[in-house]
C-alpha cells in the first residue's frame, strides 16, 4: 500500500498522486467516471480537487475562517444537535474545531461552503484523534461521490493519528451508515451527552 503523500509535501508537489489522499485518480475518485481536476501543487488559494457532476461543481479547499458563516447558518438539524450536546453553539463548534484541527478541509458546491471537516488531536504521544464532518443539507446533492472519496481523507487524517474516534448521534443514520462504509466500528452501547443518545464509533 503506497503512503499517502501529505498536503504540499514534495511528493506530492511532484505529481507523484496515486498514493496522495486529497489527488485521487479520476475513475476511483468518485467511482462514477466523472472527470477530476488534479492540481500541480496543495496551496490554499488552489483548490485541491474539483469534481463535476452534472451542472454542479464541487470543490474542496483547505477550510478557512470565512467558510463559517455560510455552513453554520445553514446546518443540517442533526448537527446542530450534536453540536449543542457537547456544550456549543454551530458557530462555536466549527470555530472550535477549525482552530484546533491538525487538518481541515471545506466543501463547497458552486463556490459556496456547504460542509467542513477535519480532524482534532486528542493525544500526539499516542496517536489518537477525533475526526468531525459538519455540514449543511445541500451536501446530501453530492453524498454518494464523497463517501466514495471519503477514504483518502481518512487514510490523510491516519498519517498522523492511527487512532481515529469520535462519538455520533444514534438518530444520525446517514452519517451511521457512512462511518460504517469507511471501515470504522461503530459500537452498540448507548452514551448520553447533553441529553442526547450517541454511539462511539473508532478506526485504527
Amino acid at each position: 500500500m503506497v503512503r499517502p503523500a501529505r498536503p504540499g509535501s514534495a511528493a506530492c508537489e511532484a505529481g507523484r498522486y496515486s498514493g496522495c489522499p486529497i489527488h485521487p485518480p479520476p475513475d476511483s475518485a468518485v467511482g462514477m467516471g466523472l472527470p477530476v481536476r488534479r492540481v500541480s501543487a496543495c496551496l490554499l488559494s488552489t483548490p485541491l480537487a474539483t469534481v463535476y457532476t452534472h451542472s454542479m461543481i464541487w470543490t474542496v479547499k483547505p477550510a478557512l475562517q470565512k467558510h463559517v458563516n455560510r455552513v453554520a447558518q445553514r446546518m443540517r438539524q442533526i448537527d446542530q444537535i450534536e453540536c449543542r450536546a457537547t456544550g456549543r453553539e454551530p458557530k462555536q463548534a466549527l470555530r472550535h474545531c477549525l482552530i484546533g484541527s491538525t487538518l481541515a478541509w471545506t466543501v463547497l458546491l458552486d463556490d459556496k461552503p456547504v460542509a467542513m471537516f477535519g480532524v482534532l488531536p486528542l493525544s500526539v504521544v499516542s496517536g489518537r484523534a477525533a475526526p468531525w464532518f459538519l455540514a449543511t443539507d445541500e451536501i446530501e446533492r453530492g453524498a454518494r461521490q464523497w463517501v466514495k472519496w471519503g477514504a483518502g481523507f481518512v487514510s490523510a487524517m491516519q498519517s498522523d493519528f492511527p487512532r481515529l474516534e469520535n462519538i455520533v448521534s444514534v438518530e444520525n443514520r446517514k452519517a451511521i451508515r457512512v462511518l460504517k462504509a469507511l471501515g470504522f466500528a461503530v459500537e452498540t452501547e448507548i452514551v448520553i451527552v447533553g441529553g442526547v443518545a450517541m454511539v462511539r464509533f473508532s478506526k485504527g
